[in-house]
């Protein structure tokens, strides 16, 4: 028996592959608070020359604004959507590149099926494979991922 999102979350691999992601979207949250300020900016710009400006030029200059301020926020919402849609990708490839280790496992234990825990009515913790695996994961993704780190290094 095995409980795949414990595995997930408590692996070292899963955690990486976590903060792989969160750093990647770094830039993106500063990004979004660039924008934001620059807004704020134009924003204030604008209401300080609406003393200096007529009633049509105003008008004319708030609908550019907010026409622009419209396009930004449709095209960060899209990227918002683009980033959920790549952080829910996150488990599924976890578990993808960890499937190989059913089979050593089975091997091992000569099972014939692994159940996972969230669907089992009733067992024995005795049996549960999910430390073993998490255990496993981490030595060769780790392995594999200081390999990769100490290459670039060089």
């Amino acid at each position: 028996m095995v409980d795949l999102e414990r595995a997930y979350k408590t692996s070292r691999f899963g955690e990486s592959m976590r903060d792989a992601f969160n750093s990647e979207n770094q830039s993106f949250n500063e990004e979004n608070k660039v924008i934001l300020n620059r807004l704020k900016d134009e924003e204030i710009q604008l209401t300080a020359d609406r003393t200096n400006l007529s009633q049509e030029e105003f008008a004319v200059a708030a609908d550019a604004f907010d026409m622009k301020v419209q396009e930004i926020r449709k095209t960060r919402l899209e990227k918002i959507r683009l980033v959920e849609e790549s952080f829910n990708l996150l488990k599924p490839m976890f578990f993808r590149r960890i499937d190989s280790f059913f089979d050593e496992l089975m091997l091992e234990f000569n099972a014939t099926a692994i159940l996972e825990k969230n669907s089992v009515v009733r067992s024995n913790d005795a049996i549960d494979i999910t430390n073993l695996l998490v255990e496993r994961v981490d030595q060769a993704f780790l392995v594999d991922q200081n390999i990769k780190e100490t290459d670039r290094q060089d």
